[in-house]
């Protein structure tokens, strides 16, 4: 198995650092390199936050976390906008990788098994699907995003040629916009996935994501009644890479 450099791009909203620290020395078993946003104006997040990354791990945790690079953001655009911060700071230091896991301190107060339903979105980063993940990568040059089973979804119709989605207008404006056409437009529920940085990186050099971030809509809003820009990119984060020739793979 060949260990390649990975990059992590962890949204936080919901605080308790110090935990999500320890959590990622015991869990991440490829060299990777962590990218972490803090909610700046979040009612969970401490103060003094920033404390908890400058001293690094704890002496004795094993760990294979090369470099922890930590940002702070509004609220904007929930764990989409956070995630473009950290795209944002992982091009301009420019840092080695070859794949990248987008992850989140995930809860849901709208869905019924809500438990359930976080752990089965984080196992993707626990070490035995880790390996699963890579060597599909490393297996199948096509492959673009690997995700668990039942994480993903499609709501295009193609009969009426729409989304059957509060989100239909906004999708077909933004991939006109952004240039973004697949003939697959599955997505991974929740964004939280593996996926190869190569067609993220061409898409965001061209767009960058700090710009994109400036679309989203602001506080903790859903898509239940109308569509958002925020959910839009949810599923348009996939078809960057889908859109690119590449496949998403469950496991």
């Amino acid at each position: 198995m060949i260990n390649p450099v990975c990059s992590i791009f962890f949204h936080n909203y919901y605080g308790s650092h110090a935990s999500w620290m320890d959590y990622f020395a015991k869990t991440i078993s490829f060299p990777s390199n962590l990218y972490y946003n803090m909610v700046e104006d979040s009612m969970y997040n401490l103060a003094d936050a920033e404390k908890i990354f400058t001293g690094g791990f704890k002496p004795g945790q094993q760990n294979q976390i090369n470099k922890v690079i930590v940002r702070q953001s509004s609220n904007k655009g929930k764990d989409i906008g956070g995630k473009m911060v950290l795209l944002d700071a992982c091009s301009q230091l420019n840092l080695p990788t070859r794949y990248g896991l987008f992850l989140h301190d995930k809860k849901s107060p709208y869905k019924a098994n809500n438990t359930t339903w976080t752990t089965n979105l984080l196992a993707i980063a626990e070490d035995g699907f880790s390996r699963k993940a890579l060597r599909l990568f490393e297996d199948h040059p096509n492959t673009g995003i690997v995700t668990a089973t039942g994480n993903t979804s499609n709501e295009y119709d193609h009969g009426m040629q729409s989304f059957k989605s509060n989100n239909n207008v906004l999708l077909t404006e933004l991939q006109k916009r952004f240039a973004i056409s697949t003939d697959s437009f599955q997505y991974v529920t929740g964004t939280m996935f593996w996926f190869r940085m190569e067609p993220i990186s061409q898409f965001f050099k061209k767009y960058p994501p700090l710009q994109i971030r400036e679309m989203l809509e602001q506080g903790n809003i859903m898509d239940e009644y109308a569509g958002t820009y925020t959910h839009s990119w949810e599923r348009l984060l996939c078809w960057i890479i889908t859109g690119q020739q590449y496949s998403i793979k469950t496991i």
